[in-house]
């Protein structure tokens, strides 16, 4: 399932009109139905042209889509893009009340969510254009429907884009293999052509275990039933119609049968000739041309038996360091942990980075006054998008998209993103133990600002943080952002303090006058190794992910549309205005202490940690793996050693002791299939972990 909430995570976030989704979305659709076409001259045909918007330009009609959900105002007075929009049940089933009868009503007294028992696969990534909408959507969920619709609710975030789910190779990243731990489309990798692959994964799997291997209504292996058919075909002197009786196959057999690997055999068909009736039995070869190069065939089951019962509801991947050069990273980062909820409330602590005057970020408050730092905002000339969850947005040559974690110190992207006049940076020292993070980051920055020419009365404006993962080679990965609007910011404030309050109103600033902006970062889990650095940008634009805010106010209820260089301008209390360059202040002091709030996780990964590196001579091999039944430890040396077993949700599901002896067994046959973890510590308390699959 996709997100259900579309207003704070597609339409705009924190205030801050998202530009190339909306806009871009909204265009690549309308260029599909305003096209002119001679034969469209009823509005209520089935089909689409500009006949049906007035015959007006077609440029025209996508503007007036794209204000639909920016600048035209409800029937309240407010445009789409203020959280009290009159039609914001449009994009939000939050929104969308229903009555006693679960029927839709305006007045209805009901979430619509109560209307959603039901089981659902949730998927995303942590740069998905809809992580935070697909996390807000699950929480509405488990609040707002029973005990076994919220046991069936099943979250998953991994490393990815929207467009690379599943995958391990991210834009300027390539994951280890512990991305595809839970299989989630099996283990495509680079490769989109293995079909068997994505029958092997756990959406399938999912699938597989609520229609078919329940336990509360188990009914065994799927079969495809290809209907009689009443349809006569006349090959000349001949009229047959096929199958002429209801034909089951079972589902591994269908599949090798479109994958070319199986014929079908036995189909029974009907024969006419004249006023004699025949039957036969045909058989179907295989077309072995479909078949993928070294597919090999299915067999039953066609995609693994899982008892999602034991499955935690929310499970999450940890990136962290990748081929970084540091032995000790080798081990920390890039693990799937699992929760029941998230944001998390356990194994979680705020972990606060303040911003100082000369650039250095740390856990120390200022203690004095430091100089403010500033720079220059041109609405005309914006700060480019690079990496992050974006959908269609290219890199500036155009050679790949920019999306997730891209490395902002290539030198085709740093002098446009990174290293310029209107970016401020803060980084930390080396860090001397990793950091890992998972939650919702916040930001709290005190900020004024001053548009050019001027010294008194009101604006309005963005604020924009980044936060990259340095690398000890120089690279600088782009790791999660946040954005702000001025204007929005009592509001923004209820967000991030978790209790939205859509009737905060909107105000300008005053020119000059210090503000404090608190705000949610988007979602991320991420894990700063040894020796790397923290960095923070910020900045007043990200274009074109965002638009570059004008730095002029704004009347009540209103939003201005517009893009760099496009030379329209906005009337304010009657007041012609164009867009102006804004000289931004950034704050440090004990009392205007800006800072960067990281929800540090202490938490274990959802199996373990597999330790593949020897230990004082310890050294554990587990074989065969996988296995159906017997698994046996082999140790290197005679000793006393416990061994425990766990499953995915780190429960302990079996302990053996070995005594004097370097070696047992163990019999796995009545486990359930999936993924456990082998657990063992020697004398001395070190441990080695191995990761087993039973099937």
């Amino acid at each position: 399932m996709a997100t259900g909430e579309y207003f704070n995570s597609t339409l705009q976030n924190n205030g801050v009109f998202r530009r190339e989704l909306m806009a871009g979305w909204i265009e690549y659709q309308m260029q599909q139905v305003i096209k002119t076409n001679p034969a469209d001259d009823d509005l209520q045909n089935n089909i689409h042209s500009n006949f049906d918007f007035g015959l007006i330009p077609s440029a025209d009609i996508i503007d007036k889509a794209i204000d639909q959900y920016s600048v035209i105002k409800g029937k309240n007075g407010f445009a789409a893009m203020y959280p009290n929009y009159a039609n914001r049940n449009d994009m939000d089933i939050g929104f969308s009340m229903v009555n006693n009868l679960g029927e839709s009503d305006a007045n209805g007294q009901f979430s619509r969510y109560s209307n959603m028992e039901l089981p659902i696969y949730h998927l995303t990534g942590w740069w998905d254009i809809f992580i935070d909408g697909q996390i807000s959507t699950y929480n509405n969920i488990i609040k707002n429907t029973g005990v076994k619709t919220k046991s069936n609710q099943k979250l998953v975030i991994g490393p990815w884009t929207h467009g690379t789910i599943g995958k391990d190779s991210v834009t300027d990243q390539v994951f280890p293999k512990s991305v595809f731990d839970l299989r989630i489309m099996g283990n495509l990798a680079n490769s989109e052509d293995k079909l068997s692959e994505v029958f092997k994964g756990e959406v399938a799997a999912w699938l597989r275990y609520l229609l078919n291997y329940n336990p509360e209504n188990f009914l065994g292996e799927p079969k495809v039933l290809i209907p009689e058919s009443n349809l006569w075909q006349n090959l000349g002197a001949y009229d047959v119609r096929i199958p002429s009786k209801d034909y089951y196959i079972t589902y591994a057999d269908f599949m090798n049968f479109i994958s070319g690997h199986k014929g079908l055999s036995a189909i029974q068909a009907e024969i006419k000739q004249g006023s004699n009736t025949m039957f036969y039995s045909i058989d179907v070869p295989a077309d072995e041309s479909n078949q993928a190069a070294g597919s090999q065939p299915f067999s039953n089951p066609v995609v693994p038996d899982i008892n999602f019962a034991q499955v935690p509801n929310v499970r999450f991947y940890i990136p962290g360091p990748v081929n970084d050069g540091i032995a000790k990273n080798e081990s920390e980062g890039n693990y799937w942990a699992g929760s029941d909820e998230f944001p998390l409330t356990k194994n979680v602590e705020d972990h606060t980075l303040f911003l100082h005057s000369n650039g250095s970020l740390n856990s120390n408050i200022p203690t004095l006054s430091e100089p403010p730092q500033n720079y220059e905002h041109n609405p005309d000339d914006p700060v480019i998008t690079v990496g992050g969850g974006n959908l269609a947005i290219l890199t500036p040559s155009k050679d790949r998209l920019s999306a997730g974690p891209m490395n902002y110190a290539d030198p085709g992207l740093a002098t446009l993103t990174m290293d310029r006049a209107d970016v401020l940076q803060f980084e930390t020292a080396a860090l001397q133990s990793p950091l890992t993070i998972a939650g919702i980051p916040k930001a709290k920055i005190f900020v004024s600002s001053t548009p050019e020419s001027t010294s008194s009365g009101e604006t309005d404006t963005d604020f924009f943080v980044r936060i990259l993962d340095v690398y000890p080679d120089g690279k600088e990965f782009f790791v999660v952002e946040g954005a702000v609007n001025a204007r929005a910011r009592d509001y923004v404030r209820s967000l991030a303090l978790g209790n939205e309050n859509i009737n905060l109103p909107y105000s300008n600033i005053n020119i000059g006058q210090t503000y404090e902006l608190e705000f949610n970062l988007l979602p991320i889990a991420y894990c700063f190794g040894y020796e790397h650095k923290i960095k923070v940008l910020i900045s007043s634009s990200n274009w074109p992910r965002y638009q570059s805010n004008p730095n002029l106010p704004m009347g009540n209820g209103e939003f201005f549309r517009r893009e760099p260089k496009d030379g329209k301008s906005y009337s304010f209390n009657g007041i012609i205005m164009f867009p102006r360059k804004a000289t931004q202040n950034l704050y440090f002091s004990p009392n205007e202490p800006s800072q960067i709030i990281l929800p540090k996780f202490n938490g274990t990964p959802l199996a373990f940690e597999e330790n593949e590196k020897i230990i004082d001579d310890f050294i554990l091999d587990v074989f065969p793996n996988p296995t159906a039944d017997l698994l046996h430890i082999q140790l290197n040396k005679s000793g006393n050693y416990n061994c425990f077993l766990y499953n995915i949700m780190g429960q302990e599901m079996l302990s053996v002791k070995i005594n004097d002896s370097s070696q047992s067994k163990i019999n796995l046959q009545d486990f359930p299939k999936g993924v456990y973890v082998i657990f063992v510590v020697n004398q001395k308390q070190q441990k080695a972990i191995r990761k087993v699959l039973v099937f």
